[in-house]
């Protein structure tokens, strides 16, 4: 029971009492950052992070034209379940309707769901995956084993900040995080 009740009181520290009205604003722009990693395991973020999407959705469809544009940005995606009626899989695929849309971070993703899911973005960002994992990337994305050979090269040659992503002609383009410092931006067409 313990576990239990600690959650439980996590949960009341999230979210406001009842008695009040909870907004999302979504006719003044601005950003609402929500952090779970004080809850003290996984599933529980995970759930809330969830419902609490569902809400936004749910919220944002009801403002219909109207209201300010929604992304949420969403790191360890792995966590979640691509499946059929989950809220990722509606922000993918019915987003654009609403102007609501997700930018959704891993660092791996094995399950073939989620991948298929996320293979409905308009744009994917690969960083290097690690040694272990190039090759598996790389059998991804490629469609034939010369483009496979260059996929490997790509993905081996990219260094910290660099990333790869499927240029508008369907060509591999590998493009950096502007360093704001030095206002410096690079793009390389392979």
């Amino acid at each position: 029971m313990a576990p239990t009740l600690l959650r439980l009181q996590d949960l009341d520290n999230l979210l406001p009492p009842v008695s009040q009205t909870f907004s999302w604003a979504l006719e003044r722009p601005g950003i609402t950052i929500l952090r779970f990693d004080t809850l003290p395991n996984l599933s529980a973020q995970t759930m809330i992070t969830q419902f609490l999407l569902f809400d936004l959705w749910s919220e944002k469809l009801s403002w219909g034209e109207g209201g300010c544009p929604v992304v949420v940005v969403l790191d360890e995606c792995q966590r979640f379940r691509f499946t059929e009626n989950s809220i990722l899989n509606r922000i993918l695929r019915e987003g654009r309707k609403y102007d609501f849309s997700g930018w959704f971070a891993s660092q791996w993703i094995n399950d073939k769901n989620a991948v298929a899911t996320l293979n409905q973005a308009a744009l994917r960002a690969y960083f290097y995956p690690g040694d272990d994992k190039v090759n598996v990337l790389a059998k991804r994305l490629a469609c034939d084993n010369n483009s496979l050979q260059d996929y490997k090269r790509l993905l081996h040659e990219l260094r910290i900040g660099e990333f790869m992503y499927i240029g508008p002609h369907g060509r591999p383009l590998v493009n950096c995080v502007p360093d704001i410092k030095k206002e410096e931006k690079c793009a390389m067409i392979c």
